[in-house]
């Protein structure tokens, strides 16, 4: 709540300091939603730039608990005293509020909006979701889902509200072009009537002098606002210095699309959001200027940009926080000073030598903090163990020792560092893969002709697309995880020379090195930025690890080197090298044949492992856990199959993952009425059998699909019983 802020003000304080620096108490923030003082001056006059503009504002009532600790009566309440607000809009900022699929707290819209209505606030992007990640679920603010959450939108789609999603209200307001102005015009006029409407219920908006607008995240206090500029960079935005550029303009930018970047302000604190605006507004003006002149053949320098003007004049009008410490500047950092991605280990626990004690685990969240906690005497068993390529078992534990993990969300928490690791610690992946001694995995069965597969959807109207994906590792050298720089760029070298040797494969297919990848001779540079622009519209690229466990684990040391994506001539076939494993193999096929896609992987893997094994390097395998790869959960036949269907009605049922789920398949949503089934092959389950389920899950939906035909609209929310999303 807002009082959080001044009860726990030492912990605040510091949080907020590692974001914007030291904030002194004499400080105060300034107020302006003066649409106004705003430069007017054209971001983008040649109008060949900037896609589109979007501003947005987050809002929460003083007088009631934020999302993530209020009650089911208070977040009620704020629902309907906001919804009445916003009903008094008029003009283009007139619309209609729309409760999410399955809540009954709005009177007028119990069961809450259609799924056309839902499908229409989806296209449009103004639709959001229940929490999935980690961070948000633990917050609290997914309580009671869907609850009392809905969206309010104007009729013209251009302005549009948040209720109770991560705070109390987010106001948003979009427009094609590059009239950043005119959006934070209408977001501006909203806010005001909000607030009055509000203020004549007795209610006020949470607001510190010194912190501005109060939210539930402390990254969002200050303004509250973020004004984002959606354009067009392809030349600039390739270049090393690109984002330390746009940090000292104060800008934050990520990649939306090829060559379209989402530029937005990265300060909230110490200047209004008039002068953030006006800020965005100068910053973007000057990375077209850059980039019209790398577009004529011109050379750039790292630019030295002075600090934002417009930031600047705020600061000479009012009291603000003091500048931000030296390491929070913002300066040019290569991936390699990343933790994780460098040639060091990720700091944490030691690998080399095991320490003779192992950490505290009784707090940690996964598999293998289980397993050795079942049995605390497995650690001193397994650390005197050392396989002969020297990987130790606290290289093995490392990602689940260094992160913690939720209760919700539990990985592995372990990775194999080469094959003798499953020989080595044979005790605890056994443990880890609840896999009885005696067992193995069956042979494996990489023929078409041994499959026998009904087809998945004859009338062709559900199933869009299928995709399988098969992992796998060199023989002789040490997997991801444990991989020296030599081993890795020898693994790239024959990975590479397989893949473009056989035309049989999808000639004539092109291996792409990562960008600044130095370690292929025929692009020693990687690949081009328009490489990168084929290659993410085919999705066919991946980029560097983000996650702790994943960046605990090692596999991200020497980024990019020796990474890279082949790409068949028909876009069917994509192999990706030392991502997670040596190569994982990637056949996409439009329509529900999945038996044609096995027997492309099929092609694939045998015109592969043919060339492989004549130089000693052939696939890894092992008789009881079958392929070898580097995260245990992989293990048996190392395939992932993936279907994308249409599901317009099942889909929106409030059980339907847990449906998917009975049916041992995975349910994601894509976009739309489309639905991403999956399911990886799990240890003792042949190729085979892998696919017959598949094909059996999915053939089950379509049957349950048009049973629900005459039930569209009337079904209940997404995300019901998951934890989290209920009353506590």
């Amino acid at each position: 709540d807002a009082e959080g802020y001044s009860t726990f003000a030492p912990l605040f304080d510091a949080v907020i300091s590692l974001r914007y620096g030291e904030v002194p108490l004499t400080a105060q923030q300034p107020h302006c939603l003066d649409f106004g003082r705003v430069d007017a001056e054209p971001i983008d006059p040649s109008g060949g730039h900037v896609v589109s503009v979007q501003v947005r504002l987050s809002r929460n009532l003083n007088s009631v608990r934020f999302p993530s600790t209020c009650s089911h009566d208070e977040r009620r309440e704020v629902e309907r005293v906001v919804v009445a607000a916003l009903n008094e809009l008029t003009g283009e900022l007139k619309g209609a509020y729309h409760p999410l699929v399955g809540s009954t707290s709005f009177p007028a819209r119990l069961g809450g909006m259609t799924a056309a209505e839902e499908a229409a606030l989806e296209a449009s992007r103004a639709l959001f979701f229940e929490p999935d990640s980690t961070i948000a679920i633990s917050s609290g603010v997914g309580r009671d889902w869907p609850d009392a959450r809905g969206i309010f939108s104007a009729s013209n789609g251009s302005f549009w509200a948040w209720l109770n999603e991560e705070d109390h209200l987010r106001l948003f307001s979009a427009q094609e072009g590059p009239d950043l102005r005119g959006a934070f015009t209408r977001l501006c006029l909203a806010e005001s009537s909000i607030a009055q409407a509000l203020q004549q219920q007795g209610h006020q908006w949470a607001r510190s002098e010194r912190l501005g607008y109060l939210a539930t995240g402390p990254a969002n206090i200050g303004s509250g606002m973020c004004a984002t500029v959606y354009v067009k960079l392809p030349h600039l935005g390739s270049q090393s210095y690109f984002r330390s550029t746009c940090r000292r303009l104060h800008l934050h930018a990520h990649q939306s699309e090829a060559g379209v970047w989402a530029v937005s302000n990265s300060e909230r604190l110490g200047s209004s959001a008039a002068d953030q605006v006006s800020a965005v507004a100068a910053g973007c003006r000057e990375l077209i200027s850059l980039e019209r002149k790398l577009a004529e053949g011109g050379f750039v320098d790292e630019p030295s940009a002075p600090p934002s003007p417009a930031l600047a004049a705020a600061a000479e009008e009012a009291p603000s926080p003091q500048p931000s410490p030296p390491q929070q500047e913002a300066i040019a950092v290569d991936l390699c000073d990343v933790p994780g991605l460098g040639a060091e280990e990720y700091p944490g626990f030691p690998v080399e030598p095991c320490p003779e004690e192992l950490p505290d685990l009784s707090r940690h969240c996964s598999m293998m903090a289980e397993v050795l906690r079942r049995d605390p005497d497995m650690y001193n068993r397994m650390r005197v163990r050392k396989t002969n390529m020297g990987v130790t078992f606290a290289k093995v534990i490392k990602p689940g020792v260094d992160v913690k993990g939720h209760a919700m969300i539990k990985s592995v928490g372990a990775v194999a560092g080469d094959k003798e690791s499953y020989e080595a610690f044979a005790e605890f992946f056994s443990e880890l893969c609840s896999f009885p001694d005696g067992n193995a995995q069956p042979e494996a069965t990489l023929s078409a002709e041994a499959v026998s597969l009904p087809p998945v959807d004859p009338t062709g109207a559900y199933v869009t697309s299928v995709r399988i994906d098969a992992s796998r590792n060199l023989a002789g050298f040490r997997l991801l995880p444990a991989c020296s720089l030599e081993e890795r760029r020898e693994v790239e070298k024959l990975c590479a020379q397989v893949l473009l040797m056989d035309a049989s494969i999808d000639a004539p297919g092109e291996y792409y090195p990562l960008q600044q990848s130095t370690s292929f001779a025929a692009k020693p540079q990687g690949m081009t930025k328009e490489d990168a622009a084929v290659l993410s519209a085919a999705d066919a690229l991946f980029a560097e690890p983000t996650s702790a466990v994943q960046l605990a684990s090692g596999i991200g040391r020497h980024w990019p080197d020796a990474r890279g994506a082949f790409l068949g001539a028909g876009r069917e076939l994509i192999a990706f090298v030392n991502d997670e494993d040596h190569i994982r193999l990637s056949v996409r096929h439009a329509g529900p044949d999945l038996t044609a896609a096995f027997a492309r992987l099929c092609d694939a893997h045998t015109a592969l492992l043919a060339p492989l094994e004549q130089q000693g390097h052939g696939f890894m395998r092992s008789d009881k856990f079958g392929f070898i790869t580097t995260c245990p959960s992989a293990l048996g036949a190392a395939m992932q199959i993936c279907v994308r269907m249409r599901l317009p009605q099942l889909g929106e049922r409030p059980d339907f993952k847990r449906i998917c789920k009975a049916l041992h398949l995975d349910a994601r949503r894509c976009d739309g009425e489309e639905w991403e089934l999956s399911q990886r092959s799990v240890l003792g389950m042949s190729e085979a059998h892998l696919l017959a389920s598949v094909a059996a899950g999915c053939q089950h939906l379509i049957a349950m699909e048009l049973e629900q035909r005459t039930l569209l609209g009337m079904s209940g929310g997404r995300g019901l019983g998951m934890p989290g999303l209920g009353e506590t």
